[in-house]
């Protein structure tokens, strides 16, 4: 168990901001995250060019 831990040590942290983002109110996320949200709600198609990179 703690060997996995170490050698995958993003996935637990992945699964925690998976949990997070379901759970935590938006005003309570970072700044980063709430820019992020507030420009794909802004743009009208999903994956545009100009977004490839920023998801990446």
């Amino acid at each position: 168990m703690l060997r996995d831990e170490r050698v995958f040590p993003l996935e637990p942290a992945l699964r925690a901001v998976r949990f997070a983002n379901e759970n935590v109110p938006f005003a309570a996320l970072p700044r980063c995250v709430q820019q992020d949200t507030m420009r794909r709600q802004q743009s009208p198609q999903p994956a545009g060019p100009q977004q490839s990179k920023s998801l990446d």
